[in-house]
């Protein structure tokens, strides 16, 4: 796991998820979940399931997990420009 990852807070994660267009929650699986992502309409369904116990850091993982993917793609527009800047 990313040490970024380790250290953003879930409602930041959620929150930059949702103004991307993503969403996370659980699809039940018999007596146990699976987790879904909803990306802009493309629909993800993970194989793995979890019980209750593990629902809810399951969930939060996902999230955690997009959202430094997004803050990554953030930062690589960032100094792609900035590079552009310095050439141009």
């Amino acid at each position: 796991m990313n040490t970024k990852e380790l250290h953003i807070d879930i409602s930041k994660a959620m929150s930059i998820c949702i103004k991307h267009g993503l969403k996370v929650y659980p699809v039940v699986s018999g007596r146990k979940f699976k987790i879904e992502v909803d990306n802009n309409g493309n629909l993800k369904r993970y194989d793995k399931e979890v019980d209750s116990k593990e629902l809810n850091k399951a969930l939060s993982n996902t999230y955690k997990h997009f959202a430094v993917q997004f803050i990554k793609q953030k930062e690589d527009a960032n100094s792609t420009e900035e590079n552009q800047k310095k050439l141009g």
